[in-house]
């Protein structure tokens, strides 16, 4: 039988390894999704066309069992839509 861990720790580096499998890089970005799914938020990826946003959501939501979904953001509709206020780093 397996052994599973409950140790936060662990658990945080078992998503991480488990998206890496999959997205090579932006470790950045995984650190920042792994945040702000401990501190229950929600997450709006922004990027160039072919940055692998798609698969780095698809693929944490697949290593945490969530659900994901994605919006099309088209030039008439910009992240502030979506979001309902704007963040600036």
């Amino acid at each position: 039988m397996k052994r599973t861990t409950t140790d936060p720790r662990n658990i945080s580096q078992q998503i991480l390894t488990a998206v890496s499998q999959v997205v090579v890089g932006k470790e950045e970005v995984k650190s920042l999704l792994l945040t702000a799914l401990l501190c229950g938020g929600h997450v709006l990826i922004e990027g160039m066309a072919g940055t692998a946003k798609t698969l780095l959501g698809k693929s944490f939501a697949l290593a945490i069992g969530g659900a994901f979904k994605r919006v099309q953001l088209t030039a008439d509709l910009l992240p502030t839509d979506v979001t309902g206020c704007k963040n600036t780093r």
